[in-house]
């Protein structure tokens, strides 16, 4: 069966699944591979590196959109939500936590980003430029003492996490046997994460 562009268009672009079968499909219609990632520019290279580690979900979207049944705090029971496991630590010892209980647990302070996908820490960072200051280029300041007596512009920006202290998001493998590794967690999967609600409104 041929690739179809709406199968492409499944994924966001400049994940390694949407690097993947673009290829495919500018190579079915006679092309040459032409999308990239953000690490890797080069068309041709982009392409080879996302065959070997673009992951498709088994169905037309990971865990086919749901939430297992056993996805629960351990703590409060809340459920349909974002949760967090314990980071590095054996699958019979893992506990799973929501946003208010992880928080309680770590004694950290976190609170959903405006489009709920990630979550702000307490910190604030400060940051100024000069008209010497390089395009796209910022430098840090204390706001106890304030901006340079040159900066032309300031701005500030709340530090964004997906971690709350030794916690990291849990998502569970499409065999739902065990957890993705932090930093093995394919695209599909993160995007299920990311697309869980922060807080239950029950």
């Amino acid at each position: 069966m041929a690739l179809s562009k709406s199968a492409v268009n499944r994924f966001k672009p400049g994940t390694a699944e949407y690097v993947a079968l673009h290829g495919m499909w500018q190579i079915s219609h006679g092309r040459k591979p032409s999308a990239c990632l953000s690490f890797i520019i080069n068309p041709a290279k982009a392409f080879a590196w996302a065959r070997r580690y673009a992951y498709f979900p088994a169905s037309e979207t990971y865990l086919e959109g749901k939430v297992p049944k056993d996805y629960v705090c351990g703590e409060c029971g809340a459920s349909g939500v974002k949760l967090w496991r314990d980071y590095n630590t054996f699958l019979e010892h893992q506990s799973l936590r929501c946003l208010p209980c992880a928080c309680h647990e770590q004694g950290k302070v976190r609170t959903p980003t405006e489009d709920g996908r990630s979550l702000y820490t307490d910190k604030v960072h400060h940051w100024y430029r000069t008209a010497t200051t390089k395009p796209g280029w910022w430098s840090g300041y204390d706001p106890k003492d304030g901006p340079p007596a040159d900066a032309i512009e300031t701005r500030t920006e709340r530090e964004k996490t997906d971690q709350i202290g030794w916690r990291v998001p849990a998502v569970p493998t499409e065999e739902g046997d065990t957890y993705w590794g932090y930093t093995s967690v394919p695209d599909p999967g993160v995007e299920w994460w990311q697309n869980l609600p922060a807080l239950s409104h029950k």
